[in-house]
């Protein structure tokens, strides 16, 4: 199996790739190229297939330039175009004629759309022009080409090779121009819209002004209704916020404080506009550096596409990212890909998982675990049963896990009898498995294993401890373990009688408030535990209460 990489940079303005019917236009852009003129084209005319993908291919490399472009002018927008266009906008608001009518309003707004159409009418025809002109050099480069080839003149004749760099070279040229161009189109329609909500919102501000003074009352109560009456009306005098900062420093009598804030007044507004802009490209200085720096250590953007095996062409795989980084990306890819090549993973792990989940039991609301020892009381020491004459390597504490308990067979009287009365049972080599659950619905059961010295004795507590449980004991298997000199004599189990000892038992709710209780594949639970002496004779006074807290407590099962 061998990997096929293609990596299609486009002199380092943008990257594209045709995989399938889609384009990758660009190192994060993607064209569709569904069906189309293009597609009914090459499916009634197929004599035309390649010059349509030579028009696909064009508009995806102009598409991977314009993402280019945008992302190179991205920075100098964001700081310098942004502060130019505030201090455009702020010098409309102060040279505004808020006293103009309404006609005045709508021819302002009309002279301006009709600048931004010989803006917007100029850029379509440079673009055009810049479009048709290298189409109209080809052609006559090449008919002038074939004349001569027809003459056998051995001058300018047609080479296919001069003329693709010619035309790379105009190409450059064009898109440096038109982007320049199209950003001042951009500009210019941002500060038009940004004029015409202004005007629209101002109107209809001031006749509601001018309808509430009149219907309230109020303009008469300030002694402005002369005012507001006049406000807009055609023919009355401009009012503009420049005009009347230098009316009023021209009226101040004293000569010296008005040259001061004549003075003060321009300085403050020519320094404060270049400061903002000194400021704006030194951000944009230093963020271009950054890039850089980082295209310096990672190299440029690339979208590459990976065809981990030569055979199957169909399996590809993009990855896009900088040169430094796609390097590991794609030796990491094709490590993986030969790894996990033609081997069933879905089949070993998946498919078991996925059985595993469907026929999961319940969770286990109500469980006992039990504890046995060789000593009927207290304490429950080996030096202690040593000294009552048993041996010491007969010690052993034998423990059973104990799942879903039902509601009534949490009862101290009831576990007694099933952990063996006060006689308890012999614990001992006969390892007895068995599944407690509900075969019959198809839900996978928990495992229990149990120490005794027969397979009878085995399974007669098996089957007495199940009766416990709300699920039902099946599946047998038995097991002795034979001595063997070699191994400790701890790790063998010898014949033992084993006395009820303790019970521990752990009821869970369900909590539907996620941050309580423990969390888990089955929900939040809060558990309970209560520990019971089994040892003794007969229960304590409060177990009964205990236990019934407990029943309480627990969610019941599902079903």
């Amino acid at each position: 199996m061998s990997a096929a990489i293609g990596w299609n940079d486009l002199d380092g303005a943008s990257t594209a790739l045709t995989i399938g019917d889609r384009t990758l236009a660009g190192p994060d852009q993607q064209v569709e190229q569904g069906s189309g003129l293009f597609d009914w084209l090459t499916q009634h005319f197929p004599q035309l297939t390649g010059v349509v993908q030579w028009v696909r291919d064009i508009g995806a490399r102009f598409k991977g330039w314009l993402s280019e472009k945008a992302k190179q002018q991205q920075s100098a927008w964001t700081q310098t175009q942004i502060t130019g266009l505030m201090h455009s906008a702020r010098a409309f608001v102060f040279n505004f004629n808020w006293n103009a009518s309404d006609e005045e309003l709508e021819r302002l707004l009309e002279s301006q759309l009709q600048a931004l159409s010989s803006q917007f009418g100029g850029a379509i025809g440079c673009s055009l022009g810049w479009g048709y002109g290298p189409l109209e050099g080809l052609v006559l480069n090449a008919g002038v080409g074939k004349l001569m080839e027809l003459l056998h003149i051995p001058v300018l004749r047609f080479d296919w090779g001069l003329a693709r760099q010619a035309l790379k070279a105009t190409r450059e040229e064009a898109l440096d121009e038109l982007a320049a161009l199209w950003g001042g189109v951009f500009r210019s329609a941002v500060l038009f819209a940004g004029r015409w909500v202004m005007i629209k919102s101002f109107k209809q501000v001031r006749r509601g002004i001018k309808f509430l003074a009149r219907h309230t009352g109020l303009d008469e109560r300030l002694g402005l209704s002369e005012v507001i009456q006049q406000w807009g009306e055609p023919g009355s005098e401009p009012w503009i916020i420049n005009d009347r900062i230098d009316d009023w420093i021209a009226s101040i009598p004293n000569p010296i404080l008005r040259s001061f804030l004549d003075n003060a007044r321009e300085e403050f507004v020519e320094c404060q506009t270049e400061a903002s802009y000194v400021y704006a490209s030194s951000l944009d200085t230093l963020r271009q550096e950054q890039l850089d720096t980082r295209e310096a250590v990672l190299g440029t953007q690339h979208t590459v596409e990976v065809t981990p095996d030569r055979e199957a062409p169909d399996e590809r795989i993009v990855l896009s990212g900088r040169d430094q980084v796609l390097r590991g990306a794609i030796t990491t890819t094709i490590a993986t890909h030969q790894q996990i090549h033609n081997r069933d993973v879905g089949q070993i792990v998946g498919e078991p998982l996925h059985e595993a989940m469907l026929n999961k039991a319940p969770h286990s609301t109500l469980s006992l675990k039990l504890q046995w020892c060789p000593r009927r009381e207290r304490p429950f020491t080996k030096t202690q049963y040593e000294l009552d004459g048993g041996n010491s390597d007969h010690w052993t504490t034998p423990e059973f896990d104990l799942p879903w308990i039902i509601p009534s067979g949490l009862d101290w009287d009831k576990i007694k009898f099933a952990m063996g009365g006060s006689d308890g049972f012999i614990s001992g080599p006969m390892r007895c498995a068995a599944y407690i659950g509900w075969p019959e619905q198809g839900l996978a059961g928990r495992q229990v294993v149990l120490y005794a010295s027969t397979k009878t004795e085995g399974k007669r507590m098996l089957q007495r401890l199940a009766n416990l449980s709300d699920g039902k004991v099946y599946g047998f298997k038995y097991g002795e373990r034979e001595r063997d000199p070699d191994n400790r004599a701890l790790t063998y189990k010898y014949n033992v009688r084993v006395y009820p000892k303790s019970a521990t038992v752990t009821s869970q709710r369900r909590e539907i408030d996620k941050a309580k209780g423990r969390g888990t594949l089955t929900g939040n639970w809060s558990p309970r535990r209560e520990v019971l002496d089994m040892w003794v004779d007969k229960a304590d006074v409060d177990v009964n209460e205990i236990l019934q807290d407990l029943r309480r407590w627990h969610t019941p099962l599902p079903f």
